[in-house]
């Protein structure tokens, strides 16, 4: 009524956050969408109405989820989501760029969030302004732009164990075999360019969940044949199948190139606990030289854990399998000796992805120093003057 200053700040926009959530396997919704934007901030108007702050977006992804930033997108870019005037292509497409990228966070325990985007700021209202010199200020400061930034988000396959081998050994063959998943098979290297993962069924309580690993070559550790791609999978297994071709050339030589590669990209994969298996024992030749083989590998290998099985025929198959649930059984019991079980429901449970389900999480697997995106903004509002 004595015309003052009456104008009501604006509201912070929404921030953009992901989530990790129970039951959720793949990060294929990421695909469908691949700009997600939080609420804007809504005006401040007269009478000292602030604005309403926008409400947050939550993106759902899996636990096993890592987040990576590169440096171009560190602080983020001005008009994310928005169109260049000029040529129309949106303006986080156009600054795109290669550079080195560094570890934001990883996502390993539903329920856990992660602000991967902050809001802009909030504008304030003339009212902000007010001190005893200048009462009535004309003045008003305008909100922060929201910012952009593409981040690179991958998962690491949560499996109970993973199968590892040479190209052509028999590894898509024997997951075909022990589970429901279809994956491609033929009598040529490198026929598998994806990592499968299967489930095989033990009771009503589950089984395990296998990932099979694309063939691993010379040099694989450095990048070579795509191993980076295929060996960040197996970071978040127990344990593992290491499968061997009878037929081979060399088996015990693809069985040391096998744990050199596994070494050189991480002495954690390296010393994770093996089963050794020796495909293709069908065949005349490779019968005659088995028990050699046989010998030599648990050698090598240091345990006894080496078998013999043709898939082909399934000689041996199934006796493997309640083996090594067994064996696996034993790893996970070891380990809930000391931390705990996580539930009474989940004793009788085997599969992480079930027991993902119980609120056990992942462990942290990636490798780097973090980065800090955005700060949070300040809780509340800030006194009008600091003459008051």
């Amino acid at each position: 009524p004595l015309m003052g200053p009456c104008g009501g700040d604006g509201g912070h926009g929404g921030s953009v956050y992901l989530r990790c959530i129970e039951g959720a396997q793949t990060l294929n919704p990421l695909k469908d969408c691949v700009h997600w934007e939080a609420q804007n901030g809504r005006d401040g108007m007269g009478k000292d109405w602030h604005g309403v702050s926008g409400h947050d977006r939550y993106v759902n992804v899996p636990p096993g989820t890592v987040v990576y930033v590169r440096d171009i997108w560190l602080k983020g870019k001005e008009g994310g989501g928005r169109r260049h005037p000029a040529t129309g292509v949106d303006i986080l497409v156009t600054a795109e760029e290669i550079s080195e990228r560094h570890l934001v966070g990883e996502m390993t325990k539903p329920g856990q969030t992660m602000m991967v985007v902050r809001g802009g700021r909030g504008g304030k209202g003339n009212a902000a302004f007010k001190t005893h010199s200048n009462t009535a200020p004309w003045i008003a400061e305008v909100g922060e732009a929201g910012i952009g930034r593409w981040l690179e988000i991958e998962l690491k396959m949560v499996a109970d164990v993973g199968i590892v081998g040479v190209p052509n050994a028999g590894k898509s063959s024997l997951l075909s075999a022990v589970t429901e998943k279809q994956a491609k098979i033929a009598a040529y290297p490198f026929t598998t360019v994806v990592p499968n993962v299967g489930h095989w069924r033990k009771d009503v309580h589950g089984g395990m969940t296998l990932c099979d690993l694309p063939g691993l070559i010379q040099g694989a550790s450095e990048g070579r044949g795509m191993g980076f791609q295929f060996l960040r999978h197996i970071e978040r297994c127990r344990a593992l199948i290491h499968v061997i071709s009878g037929d081979s050339e060399d088996p015990v030589g693809d069985f040391e190139l096998i744990q050199k590669e596994l070494r050189d990209y991480s002495e954690e994969v390296a010393a994770m606990p093996q089963v050794v298996i020796v495909n293709k024992c069908d065949i005349p030749e490779v019968r005659e030289i088995l028990p050699e083989l046989m010998e030599a590998l648990r050698r090598r290998c240091g345990h006894s854990r080496v078998f013999d099985i043709s898939v082909a025929n399934r000689h041996n198959v199934d006796n493997l399998m309640e083996k090594v649930y067994k064996w696996y059984r034993g790893i996970l019991r070891k380990d809930w000796a000391i931390s705990g079980a996580p539930s009474d429901e989940a004793e009788l449970i085997v599969d992480r992805r079930i027991l993902t389900q119980f609120g056990v999480g992942v462990e942290e697997v990636a490798r780097g120093k973090r980065v800090e995106l955005d700060p949070e903004l300040a809780k509340g509002r800030r006194r009008t003057s600091q003459y008051e």
